[in-house]
């Protein structure tokens, strides 16, 4: 008997994490059996997400019909899991006998599914035949094969507990070369990129500028980001495509209104310096940044497995001087008085800062972005005592909020003048450190020690030199950082009228670098990075 056409389509919002590994059509376990239970992890803030299809095969050998509860979990090698407590609904004759039944569910951006647990509580013996799943933003589709009944979970269906069924171990991970090199992982070369390697150095950037003038407009227009983003990878072929943004971007989704002007940059035409100033402050409001999250999507649909996708944010302490300063200082002498004139106005405000940041930093990764990198682009005109104190702990805690809901997405620490901070940078329990140019490579890889990452940190001025000695640099700098966990990058952005056949070798000499080679006869043993 073949299978009904009838397809049913349920709408569900996942309000969980899930991130995903790609991979093929496999055959399950043929012997279900009860699982342990798991935590199914907290509500995430998604605000959109991506969409998936799951489109339910049950088997001709399954009863006519079923009362059986029937929910799906399903996610990546890293276990983070998209969970549907239930999936039937008996008034519109889901899961008949050799029917297909359709889910449409819209949940975190992921890459790849690689199990799904199926679980089961009634008495009906309802059997599946197939379990498909589609990531539709990416065109990705996994099918899974049962070929026996679920056992049946004797568990309350308000619990949340692990479903009882067939678990494929076709789980490998196949994150892009930078986000294994960023975890320490075992690479065979430096994966490269470069800060702010979109923008105006770009011949193809300024006729685009031309047309469009307004820096908010390139950077809050969804078809403009994605352009800007994808004209280095499409030029060079960086190993990371970074979204085309800014650190004040999310400002407004909180409550703080800014305009960048000609010559001054951004201006906060009403900085925060008392408490009455802080009552404009609210959560971040997701959809204001929505642009955003659609960006990065597209990102991941147009770059798939070749590089990974970037996301970016600003520091509690970097952020919070544009808002007390209004704007750009050299002096940061109103934020520095208020440490001792306003500390607890000054506490309050990178308070709520550090809450946004990090539920910034989960939606773009929610979104697609592979790798955070956090920029304290100003801590390092604190001294080290006072960085520790105003900088450091709100730093930790955006950290340590990301960890709890994205355990596998790499985090990236770049401080502008950061060689008295290294250290205590360490503490903070991001993944990869970045060395900005006044840094000795190998002198910065001894004292960060080899059980983190490094970034960087060729000076960008190299970028003008005889291309020889750009070569030379780039190895010099390879050789001190070692055989693993290191990212190749300038030790900060890419400066304006840059020669891009420079930029081009960069990208060229970089591909063709192999540790085999460089550390062939003297490599040093390394302890494996966390």
């Amino acid at each position: 008997m073949g299978l009904t056409s009838k397809t049913t389509t349920i709408i569900f919002t996942l309000s969980l994490l899930f991130t995903l590994s790609s991979s093929d059509s496999v055959p399950v376990n043929p012997n279900p059996k009860e699982l342990p239970s798991f935590k199914v992890q907290q509500p995430q803030l998604l605000s959109r997400g991506c969409s998936y299809t799951v489109t339910i095969k049950t088997s001709c050998s399954s009863p006519r019909y079923t009362r059986d509860y029937i929910s799906i979990a399903f996610g990546d090698v890293h276990r983070n899991e998209v969970h549907v407590a239930r999936l039937d609904d008996p008034s519109s004759g889901t899961f008949e006998r050799c029917s297909t039944d359709t889910f449409k569910m819209q949940g975190p951006c992921g890459h790849g599914v690689c199990y799904i647990y199926l679980r089961r509580q009634g008495r009906d013996g309802w059997m599946p035949e197939s379990v498909t799943i589609t990531e539709v933003d990416y065109h990705r589709t996994k099918t899974f094969y049962y070929r026996t009944p679920l056992p049946n979970s004797n568990v309350e269906t308000s619990q949340i507990t692990e479903p009882s069924g067939i678990e494929s171990r076709d789980c490998e991970a196949n994150d892009p070369i930078l986000v294994r090199a960023a975890r320490g992982e075992p690479v065979d070369r430096p994966p490269a990129w470069m800060m702010r390697q979109a923008g105006r150095y770009m011949a193809v950037y300024q006729k685009l500028a031309e047309k469009h003038p307004s820096f908010r407009e390139r950077s809050e227009t969804v078809d403009l980001i994605v352009e800007i983003s994808l004209q280095p990878w499409r030029a060079f072929r960086p190993d990371g495509v970074i979204i085309f943004s800014d650190i004040l971007t999310p400002l407004p989704a909180f409550g703080v209104p800014f305009d960048i002007e000609e010559l001054r940059g951004p201006v906060i035409q009403s900085p925060i310096r008392d408490r009455e100033g802080l009552k404009k402050l609210h959560s971040i409001d997701l959809e204001k940044v929505n642009f955003v999250g659609e960006s990065l999507r597209i990102l991941r649909r147009e770059v798939g497995d070749k590089a990974a996708v970037l996301g970016f944010v600003g520091a509690p302490w970097t952020i919070a001087t544009y808002i007390v300063e209004g704007g750009t200082t050299r002096t940061y002498t109103t934020i520095k008085s208020m440490c001792y004139t306003a500390p607890e106005v000054l506490r309050a405000l990178l308070s709520h800062l550090t809450q946004a940041i990090a539920d910034y930093i989960i939606y773009q990764v929610n979104s697609g972005a592979q790798c955070i990198q956090i920029f304290d682009s100003w801590g390092g005109q604190l001294p080290p005592n006072v960085w520790e104190i105003w900088s450091k702990p709100y730093i930790e805690e955006i950290v340590n909020t990301t960890r709890k809901a994205c355990p596998h997405i790499p985090l990236v620490l770049y401080i502008n003048g950061n060689g008295g901070l290294l250290e205590r940078m360490k503490g903070v329990g991001v993944d990869v450190i970045g060395l900005d140019w006044t840094v000795d490579m190998a002198d910065g890889r001894k004292r960060l020690g080899s059980n983190i990452s490094v970034q960087g940190n060729v000076d960008p001025a190299y970028l003008f030199a005889p291309l020889p000695v750009l070569t030379d640099e780039i190895h010099r700098v390879v050789k001190s950082a070692g055989p693993r966990g290191h990212i190749l990058n300038l030790g900060h952005g890419v400066l304006v009228k840059t020669p891009e056949e420079a930029v081009a070798h960069f990208f060229d000499v970089a591909r063709g670098l192999s540790y085999k080679t460089l550390f062939e006869d003297n490599a040093p043993e390394l302890a494996p990075v966390r």
